[in-house]
C-alpha cells in the first residue's frame, strides 16, 4: 500500500473533478438552454383566426400569446430542441390558464377590468373544435430549432 502526500492528494483531486466535470459537460449537450422567439399565424380552413390565443405547452415550459386580427401570434423565451404541444382556443377571454378579471372574490376596488380583456370581436364569432383547447386532443405539436426568430403556421380544419 502506497501513500500520497497532501499535495499530491490535492492535485489528484483536482484533476479528477476537471476530469468529471468535462464528461458531465459533454453529457448533457444534448439539452439546450437556448431561448428563442416563434411567430406565426393561425388559420381556420386557409383563413386567419381573427381572435383567441395560442399556447404552447412543454414538460417544464408553457408559453401563450392572444392571436391579432390577422391571425398572427408571437410567443418569446420558448426553449429550442423540445417538443411541444400547442393549444387554440377561439374568442376573446382569457388565455388558457389565466384568470379573468372577476377572480375569486372580483378584482380589487378601484381597478377599471373594462381594459383587462380584449375588445369582444365585431360581426359573427369564429367557431373551432374544442379539442384544439386541450394539449392531449389537439394533434398539434411543434419542435423550435436553434434559430432565434423562427415562423410556424397553424392551419385548424373545422
Amino acid at each position: 500500500m502506497f501513500a500520497l502526500s497532501r499535495p499530491q492528494f490535492l492535485g489528484r483531486f483536482v484533476a479528477a473533478s476537471v476530469m468529471l466535470l468535462g464528461i458531465f459537460s459533454v453529457a448533457g449537450c444534448g439539452s439546450s438552454d437556448t431561448l428563442v422567439k416563434v411567430t406565426g399565424k393561425v388559420t381556420l380552413n386557409k383563413q386567419p383566426l381573427s381572435s383567441g390565443s395560442v399556447a404552447f405547452i412543454g414538460d417544464v415550459f408553457a408559453g401563450s400569446s392572444m392571436i391579432g386580427s390577422d391571425g398572427k401570434y408571437e410567443i418569446a423565451g420558448v426553449p429550442a430542441g423540445k417538443a411541444l404541444a400547442i393549444t387554440v382556443s377561439a374568442g376573446s377571454g382569457p388565455m388558457p390558464g389565466m384568470m379573468g378579471p372577476k377572480g375569486p372574490s372580483g378584482p380589487p376596488k378601484g381597478v377599471d377590468t373594462s381594459k383587462m380583456l380584449p375588445p369582444e370581436p365585431k360581426g359573427k364569432a369564429t367557431r373551432i373544435s374544442p379539442k384544439y383547447a386541450d394539449a392531449k386532443s389537439s394533434g398539434l405539436s411543434y419542435t423550435p430549432t436553434q434559430a432565434a426568430e423562427q415562423t410556424h403556421d397553424i392551419d385548424l380544419a373545422p
